[in-house]
């Protein structure tokens, strides 16, 4: 899942459109009432403020920018003007996030505990993408690892922590939309005809029979997945959650092939098992086909059974997701810098690699090797764990 990755501490970020109030940015100002400049007090003082970053270049994202500045003096308030838009009140050296591509300006302003107000030297910085790039790797890691059991959130989040990548809500549900695509062409004849009895209101054929399941599962996947949105979205994305959650998967994954495959039925036990897995791979580092395939092997469900059910379980899932991240991001649709033909090339590679995917995962299920992957995402979370722990101790 395209859940794309954001920033756990929203005090320690500033998004580009979040400005508070607005005082001159130039001539004369009253600190008791900021916007009246009736009174006034010099802009020419004592008291200064120098930027240290972002500095005077181009950086090649739009996100996590750091705003670091010195002040010599006890202040009684910061803010900061990013291209002329306002004023935003901070408290400290804070982070830039969300800029689109283009150029900028940034100075900052302070009152000394004096009344002395202070301006530093305005900062002009460009942001730039390499949006085909950017989205042919995105492309790539949303559909390998949406259908590989290793966790597309985790990836995304660990790609945009290490390479500072910034994905805007429109490529995060174009995406979300080709991963969407290539499960529905990969079991068209099964769609096809749960569709049909579905119309025909029928419940007792081999396909029909399937779709009082998926919406049984469904249910608890849609109360899980709301909940942490909710209350649990902006503090799950550091790498010690993502690093801990792999080592779940890893262990979900390795104890997969004890399963005794002595159920060849998709009872309502079956579905809630699976549709509540399914629910629980919204959190970085649980992968929604490694965590729903191994629940439904340790039930003892049959391997193509399982292999089956659980990415015609995702079709539902997958909607709701991209319907809330459109609903969370409405308004915040535009191109920022992403052209139409980055968005195509961005959703073919997605589609393409989830086709691959998809056929990978089905040949190492029925073979019973499935649980290999778990030696992959067992590394990877221990070597998370681990550099989180040195940055810590160092």
């Amino acid at each position: 899942m395209l859940a794309f990755a954001r920033n756990a501490d929203a005090t320690a970020q500033t998004s580009y459109s979040s400005y508070q109030t607005t005082i001159p940015t130039h001539g004369t100002i009253n600190t008791a009432n900021p916007s009246d400049t009736a009174q006034a007090i010099p802009l020419i003082n004592p008291f200064n403020i120098s930027i240290i970053t972002p500095e005077n270049s181009t950086y090649v994202t739009g996100n996590d920018i750091p705003l670091n500045f010195t002040l010599n003096a006890p202040t009684l308030y910061i803010m900061y003007d990013l291209d002329i838009l306002g004023n935003v009140t901070i408290t400290g050296n804070t982070t830039l996030t969300g800029l689109p591509r283009g150029s900028h300006s940034i100075t900052i302003y302070a009152s000394d505990t004096f009344g002395h107000l202070a301006a530093s030297a305005t900062i002009h910085f460009t942001v730039t993408y390499p949006p085909l790039l950017l989205t042919i790797l995105l492309g790539l890691i949303q559909g390998l690892a949406e259908w590989l059991p290793i966790s597309s959130t985790a990836h995304l989040i660990i790609a945009e922590k290490t390479l500072t990548l910034y994905v805007t809500p429109l490529l995060n549900v174009t995406l979300h939309l080709g991963t969407l695509i290539v499960v529905i062409f990969y079991f068209r004849k099964d769609v096809k005809n749960i569709l049909a009895a579905l119309v025909h209101l029928d419940f007792k054929s081999e396909n029909g029979s399937l779709i009082p399941p998926i919406i049984v599962a469904t249910l608890p996947t849609a109360i899980i997945g709301l909940f942490y949105v909710k209350y649990l979205e902006n503090t799950l994305q550091t790498l010690l959650i993502v690093g801990i959650t792999f080592l779940i998967g890893a262990t979900m994954l390795f104890t997969s092939k004890i399963g005794k495959e002595n159920r060849d039925k998709i009872t309502y036990s079956v579905a809630i098992l699976m549709g509540t897995a399914q629910g629980l791979a919204i959190f970085p580092g649980l992968s929604r086909s490694g965590i729903t395939i191994s629940a439904a092997l340790l039930f003892g469900l049959k391997r193509e059974k399982a292999f089956k059910f659980s990415f015609l379980l995702s079709i539902p899932a997958i909607l709701g997701d991209l319907a809330v991240e459109a609903y969370k991001d409405r308004g915040q649709l535009g191109l920022q810098g992403i052209g139409p033909a980055e968005l195509l090339t961005g959703i073919i590679i997605a589609m393409i690699a989830g086709y691959i995917a998809i056929k990978i995962v089905q040949k190492l299920v029925t073979t019973k090797r499935f649980h290999y992957f778990a030696i992959y995402t067992a590394i990877l979370g221990i070597t998370l764990i681990a550099i989180v722990l040195m940055r810590l101790t160092s």
